[in-house]
């Protein structure tokens, strides 16, 4: 995904990629990424999407996930962003960020 120059990310080619993957039903992306989620009963979980899918993802992830799992939505910006570096630098306590809780 990555043209010309190795640091320079193709944004548009990248979000096609991630669309198909995504929203394609045969593939079965969706279901499998909720399945795992449910197998592993995670505590936390780390949406670090681009601003373009963020919302999507914890959308599905509160439809998707079963209700009695009870886990903590954490967002954070995407990691090949400026921002998400510049949270690492200063010190980011995942475990302190304002979660979305879940129920």
């Amino acid at each position: 995904m990555y043209v010309n120059k190795p640091k320079k990310l193709n944004q548009k080619l990248r979000d096609k990629v991630w669309d198909k993957l995504w929203k394609d039903t045969k593939l079965g992306c969706q279901k499998e990424f909720i399945s795992e989620l449910e197998s592993i009963k995670p505590e936390y979980i780390l949406n670090c999407c681009t601003k373009k899918f963020k919302k999507e993802i914890n959308e599905k992830l509160g439809e998707g996930m079963d209700k009695k799992n009870k886990y903590k939505i954490l967002q954070l910006p995407h990691p090949c962003t400026d921002a998400f570096v510049e949270s690492l630098k200063c010190g980011v306590n995942f475990l302190n960020i304002k979660a979305n809780h879940k129920n």
